[in-house]
């Protein structure tokens, strides 16, 4: 019977100490330590093709980070679009997203957190979704 005692003891102390390595390797911070250091330099990509035309991204990496962020709407034809008429109002009975305010939300949000993963947002939300992968590809392209 103590023999069974000392093993459930054991087993305990061994459960307990390996969840504590578990926890130990996933420190906060560490995230910083596993971030891509960035080739510096102008990348350009574009998300995918849509109805409205399609989004692309200009990203600058400067010392190994993103430093700045630049979103467009381009039209069918390639050509960026003119954001006065993307204010969030009413045209031919289709509500036009303020696509300005949301491109310099999106790439400061991104800017912020030096990724693309960031929230879509609310009421351009493939645009949201075109950018945020044409940063990706932007990003993927500056860390080979």
């Amino acid at each position: 019977m103590n023999k069974l005692i000392w093993a459930i003891y054991i087993l305990i102390f061994l459960s307990i100490t390996s969840c504590d390595l578990v926890f130990e390797q996933q420190k906060p911070g560490d995230e910083q330590n596993n971030k891509v250091n960035y080739r510096d330099g102008t990348y350009t990509e574009e998300g995918d093709k849509w109805k409205y035309g399609n989004e692309n991204a200009t990203v600058i990496i400067s010392n190994g980070r993103i430093s700045g962020i630049t979103l467009r709407r381009l039209d069918n034809i390639g050509k960026e679009v003119n954001y006065e008429e993307w204010v969030g109002e009413k045209v031919n009975g289709y509500i036009m997203p303020n696509l300005n305010k949301y491109r310099l939300d999106l790439a400061q949000k991104m800017l912020e957190k030096q990724t693309y993963d960031v929230a879509a947002i609310s009421g351009a939300t493939i645009s949201s979704e075109n950018w945020k992968r044409a940063v990706h590809k932007a990003l993927d392209k500056a860390s080979r």
